[in-house]
């Protein structure tokens, strides 16, 4: 993604020089509609693009650090938050930026993504257990929201009209309480084993914002005065709040497991 976008940018700038570099970009980043036909603006992934390149990096880092002994292996936790968290980033630039050849391609994508949420949510409690087989028995509860989430997402989904996702139907509407029940526990877990100090308040505060911006509830809403049409909306809102809740509980897991340390 990143040589696709410095390529488009030197293409703008330095003209046929870099031809094919537009030639790839384009598709990223001026398609109206998905493979289906639904709306897309133009920024819709852009910024989980850079974070999951950002992530992408950091992972690797802290894994190889680990890995030639730079680090203690107590920050394995640490980079298990960061490999869900590119997880889940990863599957959403995928959905929104790869200009699908198909439905199949599409929808698989969409599952990936609704999927790796349940991860994303599950990442923070990663750093606050200690004993083994209770880290396992937290990692089996998202391994099994995300295998319910899995089965209850529509195969059928991305053949659905636009307006009709404003609806929450019975599987929908399931998947949304459990996976809204799974982030409110990890939450409190969250809070429970930081002490519900500043970093975390903060954290809680700008996700339980995304909640309310999330799809399943901002499909509804207007539209504001800093949306522009064909630009951004309110997914993009909700990318970017989410983003910021991260940052806050990353730099909160650090700090756990640097007092670890």
């Amino acid at each position: 993604l990143l040589v696709l976008f410095f390529c488009h940018a030197v293409s703008v700038s330095r003209g046929p020089q870099c031809r094919l570099g537009m030639q790839l970009s384009t598709p990223l980043l001026k398609r109206k509609t998905y493979v289906n036909g639904w709306h897309r603006p133009a920024l819709r992934g852009v910024l989980h693009g850079i974070v999951a390149l950002a992530l992408f990096v950091l992972f690797l880092g802290y894994g190889f650090a680990i890995l030639i002994g730079l680090l203690p292996k107590l920050w394995l936790r640490f980079t298990a938050l960061l490999g869900a968290k590119l997880l889940s980033y990863f599957c959403s630039a995928v959905l929104h930026l790869y200009p699908h050849p198909s439905m199949e391609s599409f929808n698989f994508w969409l599952r990936m993504d609704l999927v790796g949420i349940s991860f994303a949510v599950w990442a923070p409690t990663a750093v606050f257990l200690e004993d083994a087989r209770l880290w396992l028995l937290q990692f089996a509860g998202v391994l099994a929201v995300a295998g319910w989430t899995h089965v209850l997402v529509d195969n059928g989904l991305a053949k659905a009209d636009e307006s009709d996702l404003k609806k929450l139907d019975r599987k929908r509407s399931l998947r949304t309480v459990i996976n809204s029940l799974f982030f409110v526990w990890c939450l409190l877990f969250c809070g429970m084993g930081y002490s519900f100090q500043p970093l975390w308040i903060i954290g809680a505060l700008t996700y339980s914002l995304g909640f309310f911006l999330a799809p399943p509830f901002s499909r509804r809403y207007s539209q504001m005065p800093w949306h522009v049409s064909g630009v951004n909306g309110w997914h993009e809102d909700f990318h970017l709040v989410v983003a910021c809740g991260d940052l806050a509980f990353c730099m909160m897991a650090y700090d756990v497991v640097l007092a670890a340390q």
